[in-house]
């Protein structure tokens, strides 16, 4: 089902990515999973402040990574990336709040394979992530 932003929003400019994390590769991910989630499941266009009929702020609130054995007889080590944020949808014309995610999670967990299946599990967890929130932000309040 295409997507269909409040007020039939069909371009936006995404305002603002505030990350107070110390993950310097959330921002240009997140940005480019949210355009290519907008765009692959809705009419929407990204396009600069001046052209937008919305703007999204998307506030990223942690990003955390860890292992752990699953339990005291097991010998596999679990890891786990979680990714918490919120998303907001303003009008450029009025400056009203359209719709809001709410607390987004996005988790995901993996084996203990080495490097490359971290950097394909972040990878996922930021889809995954942007998915949500875009569905959320579909849904005006």
């Amino acid at each position: 089902m295409p997507y269909n932003l409040p007020e039939n929003i069909t371009a936006v400019y995404l305002a603002a990515i505030n990350n107070p994390t110390t993950e310097s590769f959330l921002v240009p991910k997140l940005r480019n999973e949210f355009s290519d989630e907008l765009t692959r499941k809705g009419d929407i266009q990204w396009v600069d402040e001046s052209e937008a009929q919305g703007k999204i702020v998307i506030n990223i609130l942690s990003f955390r990574s860890g292992a752990k054995l699953e339990s005291a007889a097991e010998k596999t080590v679990r890891s786990e990336m979680v990714l918490r944020l919120e998303a907001r949808l303003y009008s450029s014309r009025t400056g009203a709040l359209l719709s809001r995610t709410g607390r987004i999670v996005a988790r995901e967990s993996f084996g203990s394979q080495g490097g490359s299946a971290q950097g394909v599990v972040q990878d996922r967890v930021i889809q995954l992530a942007a998915e949500l929130a875009v569905q959320r932000l579909n849904q005006s309040f």
